[in-house]
C-alpha cells in the first residue's frame, strides 16, 4: 500500500502517484510493485469512468487539501490515476479508457470542474 510514511492510515491514489513519479524521475521501480499499482489504480475506477482516492471512493476532478491545510485545489483523482498509469507505461491498460476520457470532457469549461 502506498503511504505518507510507515504509520500513517492516509492510504490513497495521492502517495501511489508520489511512488511513481520517483520512479520514473530516477529511473528505479525496484520499490514498487507495478502490477500491483496497476491493479490498485483501476480500483479505484468508478462507474461514471472517474476515479477516487481510494476504492469507493466518489470520482474527483479536484479537491480541497484539508489535510495539509494549503489553500489551495492541489490535486485532482482522475489525473493522478492516469498519470500514475502513464508513468508506469500502462496507459493502456486503463479498465476503462472511453469512460474516463468522456468523464473528463463533461468537466470541462473554464478548467477543471468539480
Amino acid at each position: 500500500k502506498f503511504r505518507g510514511y510507515y504509520s500513517n492510515t492516509v492510504i490513497d491514489i495521492k502517495f501511489l502517484f508520489a511512488s511513481c513519479a520517483i520512479g520514473y524521475l530516477l529511473e528505479d521501480w525496484s520499490s514498487i510493485d507495478k502490477e500491483k499499482a496497476i491493479k490498485y489504480v483501476n480500483s479505484c475506477l468508478n462507474y461514471d469512468g472517474g476515479y477516487g482516492f481510494y476504492p469507493g471512493q466518489e470520482s474527483h476532478g479536484r479537491y480541497f487539501d484539508i489535510i495539509f491545510r494549503l489553500t489551495r485545489y492541489s490535486g485532482s483523482a482522475t489525473y493522478l490515476a492516469v498519470a500514475a498509469m502513464k508513468l508506469l507505461g500502462a496507459i493502456d491498460r486503463l479498465y476503462d479508457r472511453e469512460r474516463t476520457i468522456e468523464w473528463c470532457v463533461k468537466r470541462q469549461q473554464f478548467g477543471m470542474q468539480v
